[in-house]
């Protein structure tokens, strides 16, 4: 899971944050939201929401510790993978990644 978020970031191919993730979303280039499992629940809550009204998948993957650590950062709360190869291989290693909100 690790690698293939840090592929992504270096890649460019990752938006991480709030600010980040809500612009990807707004411009349609988000195609999964990555959730940390320990997340405040209004931003598990917002980002659900923004996920289900822009019909992308969420999925809640490790705490934010964890994802910052495999980000290159001190703490991730949500992150947003742009890239369809990404997130096809990324579902394909996690069980049930992309469960909460299906993409239209």
């Amino acid at each position: 899971m690790g690698g293939i978020l840090g592929l992504a970031r270096r890649a460019g191919r990752l938006v991480v944050g709030d600010q980040g993730c809500r612009k990807a979303l707004a411009q349609g280039r988000a195609r999964l939201i990555i959730l940390a499992t320990d997340g405040s629940e209004r931003t598990q809550k917002t980002f659900r929401e923004l996920g289900k009204k822009a019909g992308v998948s969420t999925c809640r993957v490790a705490s934010k510790a964890e994802l910052g650590r495999w980000l290159g950062r001190d703490q991730v709360a949500v992150a947003a993978i742009t890239d369809d190869q990404l997130v096809r291989k990324l579902k394909s290693i996690v069980s049930g990644a992309g469960d909460e909100n299906t993409r239209g």
